[in-house]
């Protein structure tokens, strides 16, 4: 067990080595009572021996760096979502039967529903997101910011106006330490007004459960330059004017070059095209605007050649 008697610590301080962020007893009693779960129960679940995190806590034994890190990892409610749904996997489900286990995943759910506040609407947007994800379907970082950024984007398109400002840093916050390694599954349903849960779906239906992840980092690079130039051409609302005027704007930017590395001038009039469409305000229905949308994303998948 990777852990440090007072003996131990002793000599690491007066060496000058004792590491000063080694989590404190009064950092793990808060951990322990944030999720509602014993010093024995939590130090099982972290395959440590059933009385390490005692040991810790009354502080006869100091956890090594690797075990500190690990106990501090927790403090983020998705990682300890993770490690609940770890044991669920190694258990076949059953550990859903211990009275300790359904009260800690319920302490952890209200945790990450109150996560929700923090990041205006787009927590509540991860959040469904994470729990429409699975073993078969996992979720990364990455793509979970992908899809994010065109929920940012398209919700104007589709409903009118952006129900999910920005949030980068918050998905940061809480997703960046998992890396590439799958996002938590979430077992909890997000409260979702009709017009976000229309947005969501709409996402899930014709990028998540279609495209890869590369697929998906691929159009996000398409939508943000769509959005550059767009933001670049002022108010215009005319699409045949955006179509006419690219080559102007493009070789005035110096991006002509970046442009035909992705395809060819015609990619750039489609952007054109697409940032017309976003500030025109037709009085087409959220089914003629998401069927246009739909062939959108898969004319850009295809001149992406991805």
């Amino acid at each position: 067990m990777e852990e440090k008697d007072m003996s131990s610590e002793k000599s690491e301080r007066r060496a000058g080595s004792f590491q000063e962020n080694i989590i404190t007893a009064e950092e793990i009693s808060r951990i322990l009572r944030d999720y509602s779960i014993s010093q024995k129960n939590l130090s099982l679940m972290l395959d440590w021996g059933e009385i390490t995190l005692t040991r810790y806590a009354e502080r006869t034994s100091v956890p090594g760096a690797k075990n500190s890190a690990r106990l501090q990892s927790l403090e983020n409610p998705y990682i300890y979502q993770e490690l609940l749904n770890q044991k669920i996997a190694e258990t076949g489900g059953e550990v859903l039967k211990e009275k300790y286990f359904r009260k800690t995943q319920s302490r952890v759910s209200e945790k990450i529903r109150f996560v929700e506040n923090e990041g205006n609407r787009t927590m509540a947007a991860a959040n469904w997101f994470l729990s429409k994800s699975s073993g078969l379907q996992p979720l990364s970082y990455q793509t979970l910011d992908d899809l994010i950024y065109l929920a940012e984007l398209w919700s104007p398109l589709l409903s009118g106006k952006c129900l999910f400002p920005e949030g980068e840093e918050c998905l940061k916050k809480h997703f960046a330490v998992f890396g590439e390694r799958p996002l938590p599954i979430l077992r909890f349903e997000t409260e979702l007004s009709p017009e976000e849960k229309c947005i969501l779906e709409f996402l899930k239906e014709n990028c998540f459960d279609i495209f890869s992840a590369l697929a998906l980092e691929k159009l996000c690079e398409h939508e943000k330059a769509a959005a550059e130039i767009r933001g670049q051409a002022g108010d215009a609302t005319d699409m045949q004017g955006y179509s006419e005027g690219a080559n102007d704007l493009m070789e005035r930017e110096g991006r002509t070059a970046e442009i035909k590395k992705s395809g060819t001038l015609q990619y750039s009039k489609r952007m054109f095209a697409y940032a017309g469409l976003l500030f025109e305000k037709s009085e087409g229905g959220y089914e003629k605007k998401a069927a246009w949308l739909k062939q959108h994303i898969w004319d850009s998948i295809h001149f992406l050649h991805v």
